[in-house]
């Protein structure tokens, strides 16, 4: 049983670990994103186009924060079930 949690411990750390890493680059995008479209702002303005790209651009940034919150809260159950299991089994 030791060696099972030990060998299942070590898959879930290095693909929780893999999982981190993408997602901080996918959150890193995100905001460069934001700050590209707070920097072209005055350009969509004089083009007349500020109101559609930035209606577009929120729902996709609500999206995404939702998406990073339900990811977040995924998380931390998953710590909280793993730091349970640990202690059941003494490791």
């Amino acid at each position: 049983m030791h060696q099972a949690f030990n060998t299942g411990k070590h898959f879930v750390r290095h693909h929780v670990q893999k999982a981190t890493k993408f997602l901080k680059k996918i959150d890193h995008y995100q905001y460069m994103g934001r700050r590209i479209l707070a920097a072209a702002q005055p350009l969509l303005q004089d083009i007349g186009i500020q109101d559609v790209v930035n209606t577009g651009a929120m729902k996709a940034m609500t999206a995404y924060d939702t998406a990073k919150s339900d990811v977040m809260n995924a998380r931390d159950r998953v710590e909280t079930n793993y730091s349970r299991i640990a202690a059941a089994v003494g490791n």
